[in-house]
């Protein structure tokens, strides 16, 4: 009997577990990426201005990833990945003092009875009130939720940013609570921050490729789809590459694993069009260290600082497009934040990058277009289309194994 096959469409991270599932379920598999590399905004490349390899865009991974973790361990990847403490440092710009987050062992939040651990903005009450954002009505945004706060812009309002891309008065509350329900609601085990001290290539990428191409899969590069025709149910009959067309046989499918644009350019007229949201990076060459790998900025431009080795990657979400000007302001506030004095106030080797389109606008109604897709044959695979988390590494893992599950056995 011959093997099930399937064609995937977009070498992100979505796209690569769509495939490596796929192969662990037994089907032959054929990739076709668009751009040169595999990984989209998860690949790591080097930066001729700062002689460093960085990533083409910060991503805050927890142990609470349990499929991005099982993914990580698959490819062999894990190897590539360090578990930090629970423990998540902010500075306030504003009150020049460092403050952390530090949930406690079990599911029981002890660490919000010690003004140690917790937001200095507001006291017990005031965390305890926050319980009831993990279960928000389904059309409420953060700020309708949770304005009256103390803890709302120190705390809430960088949450809300980081998780969603999404300024607190747009962004989905459900969204956020689905978040929290996994990571701090479940105590310090699902709270520990991963990082990839050689880059996210090193640990999701390379070796999902090694080991896609080890199983005997077909992995095409700069193949960008141009046009794809239809069968009369709505399946994928043919698709249109610069290396010819191909038609799918029978016992064939296509899964489409590309951003929110390229679904709505190659799909109907009908399909859903939502709003996307920029993120913003710099990045800075640093003195010698050691620097705490993740810090948490409030009263600022810059919201978190990533710390590799001697480079110091600041990302600003939900952002308007800078340029360069913004540099010596981003980094006089790393400076403050990581300690640095007078001697490094000249800026280093410093670059901006802005991704546009880099996430959907994670508001209430992105949960129900979400809802919509479901009416559609096409089988979608990325973090935009995750019905219940929002756009993460962990959603692009999962939709990727949804989807693979789907093409081979929902007929």
């Amino acid at each position: 009997m011959s093997r099930p096959r399937l064609h995937i469409i977009g070498g992100g991270i979505a796209g690569l577990a769509c495939a490596v599932a796929a192969r662990q379920l037994g089907a032959e598999v054929t990739l076709y990426e668009a751009s040169p590399q595999f990984g989209g905004r998860c690949r790591s490349f080097h930066d001729p201005l700062l002689d460093r390899v960085i990533d083409g865009g910060s991503h805050l991974m927890l142990t609470a990833n349990h499929a991005l973790l099982s993914y990580a361990r698959t490819i062999g990847g894990a190897a590539a990945l360090q578990i930090g403490e629970a423990r998540f440092p902010f500075y306030d710009l504003d009150r020049q003092r460092h403050w952390a987050l530090h949930p406690n062992r079990g599911i029981i939040p002890w660490w919000l009875f010690s003004a140690a651990r917790r937001c200095p903005d507001g006291g017990l009450r005031d965390h305890l009130a926050l319980l009831r954002a993990c279960w928000p009505g389904q059309t409420q945004t953060v700020a309708q939720q949770t304005a009256g706060s103390p803890l709302y812009q120190r705390l809430l309002v960088p949450l809300t940013e980081a998780i969603l891309n999404t300024k607190a008065e747009q962004a989905s509350a459900a969204l956020l609570a689905s978040v929290l329900r996994q990571t701090l609601l479940r105590g310090s085990a699902a709270c520990r921050p991963i990082f990839a001290p050689r880059g996210l290539s090193a640990a999701l990428i390379d070796p999902a490729v090694a080991w896609l191409r080890q199983q005997g899969c077909r992995l095409h590069t700069s193949q960008p789809i141009r046009r794809i025709e239809w069968t009369a149910d709505g399946d994928v009959a043919t698709f249109d590459c610069p290396a010819g067309p191909v038609a799918l046989g029978a016992g064939e499918r296509c899964v489409l694993a590309v951003p929110p644009a390229a679904v709505t350019r190659l799909l109907r007229a009908d399909m859903p069009v939502r709003p996307t949201q920029r993120i913003v990076s710099a990045h800075f060459r640093l003195p010698p260290g050691p620097y705490p790998p993740l810090l948490g900025l409030t009263g600022g431009l810059g919201q978190w600082i990533f710390c590799r080795q001697d480079v110091a990657s600041v990302t600003i979400s939900a952002a308007e497009r800078l340029d360069e000007t913004a540099l010596p302001i981003l980094w006089a506030e790393v400076r403050a934040a990581l300690g640095l004095g007078g001697p490094y106030e000249r800026l280093p080797a410093a670059r901006l990058f802005n991704h546009h389109q880099a996430t959907l606008l994670q508001d209430p109604a992105c949960a129900q277009m979400k809802k919509a897709l479901a009416q559609y044959p096409i089988i979608l695979a990325g973090d935009s289309w995750h019905p219940t988390l929002p756009c993460t590494l962990e959603a692009a893992v999962l939709s990727g194994q949804d989807a693979a599950r789907r093409a081979l056995f929902d007929r």
